[in-house]
């Protein structure tokens, strides 16, 4: 397993979010994301979509707020 630091960790997770949210690449965003993610949070339950299915314009799905 490769080891790394906070501050490598913290430099993707930025990186990441920057290309998905800022620049709005959901083909590089991709890349950071395993296509078996689960996102779960209280606000809007769990769902395994890829982020570009949540965010792209083009292929998102709706949802409301629980």
């Amino acid at each position: 397993m490769i080891k790394t630091t906070p501050e490598q960790n913290k430099a993707l997770v930025l990186q990441a979010f920057d290309t998905l949210f800022n620049k709005r690449d959901y083909n590089a965003a991709e890349r950071y994301w395993s296509s078996n993610y689960i996102q779960a949070t209280p606000i809007f339950g769990a769902w395994n979509l890829p982020p570009r299915s949540r965010l792209d314009p083009k292929t998102s799905c709706s949802f409301s707020a629980r």
